[in-house]
């Protein structure tokens, strides 16, 4: 995925654009989907699988909604 930035210069009144990319994780977990982008140096299986488990370890580890406050106002 590709992510795009504007900037607006005032003095000179012009716009710039720079982008950046990440690999992108969508999860559904008790009722809300997830949308997790990263960028890491690596994209060997190995490291995806690594970012795999550090993202479950996340929502799981975080499943109360206390740590969540914006969820708190959706459902």
């Amino acid at each position: 995925m590709t992510y795009r930035y504007y900037h607006f210069d005032v003095k000179n009144n012009k716009v710039s654009l720079a982008s950046t990319t990440a690999n992108e994780f969508y999860t559904y977990h008790n009722g809300y989907v997830f949308h997790i982008a990263y960028l890491v140096n690596s994209n060997e299986e190995a490291m995806q699988k690594k970012m795999m488990g550090l993202i479950k370890e996340f929502i799981l580890s975080h499943n109360d909604n206390s740590t969540f406050p914006v969820l708190n106002n959706i459902k």
